[in-house]
């Protein structure tokens, strides 16, 4: 299975850039498998320890928790992409989130201190980081100006129409959180879209 998963995350990588044999087989030593059950946490708020790691099977979410016990989600990630926080790492302070898988999940991961080290090995490395950074900005940026500049109704359609299949496979609760709605408003919401009065 890690050797399938490779490929496919090889043939995901090489869109961005052209990864030479000899690094990628560097690179692809780097990695452990690890099955991480629904509901169980893959990284826990606190943690020093950072890793790199790939989905192959499955969908996780970062969330954190507030004082009074709320928790928020941040962002969700699924088959093929891409499971690192990288706040904690840039900041280098202990992370502020959890990352818990919604369903059965199956990854590899590396320490991120490993995945650092191939920045001096090729350029490659470099041109990838910088274009993976690229896409997290975007990511980010939309989801500020959904938060910012749209009202509740307009969020839960934009998030349907950009990603129709993670929003089936999210249980509702979980896509309230992220999308700052409360869950029972969200409900009568995704009713009244329904019924085509919003």
């Amino acid at each position: 299975m890690i050797e399938q998963g490779l490929n496919e995350i090889r043939r995901h990588l090489t869109q961005l850039t052209e990864i030479p044999d000899s690094e990628w087989e560097q690179f692809r030593k780097l990695f452990k498998f690890r099955h991480v059950k629904k509901d169980e946490n893959f990284v826990d708020a606190g943690q020093t320890d950072q890793h790199f790691a790939f989905i192959l099977k499955g969908l996780v979410r970062f969330y954190f928790t507030t004082f009074d016990g709320q928790e928020y989600n941040q962002t969700f990630k699924r088959e093929g992409e891409m499971v690192v926080n990288y706040y904690p790492i840039l900041a280098k302070v202990p992370s502020p989130f959890y990352v818990q898988a919604i369903e059965d999940t199956d990854l590899i991961y590396a320490d991120y201190d490993d995945i650092e080290k191939l920045y001096e090995r090729h350029a490659c490395w470099n041109t990838l980081g910088r274009k993976v950074s690229e896409i997290n900005y975007m990511i980010k940026a939309n989801r500020e100006i959904q938060l910012l500049l749209f009202d509740a109704t307009d969020r839960y359609k934009n998030f349907i129409q950009a990603q129709p299949e993670l929003a089936r496979r999210l249980p509702q609760y979980h896509l309230a959180s992220y999308l700052g709605i409360n869950p029972s408003s969200l409900n009568r919401l995704i009713k009244k879209i329904e019924k085509g009065d919003a």
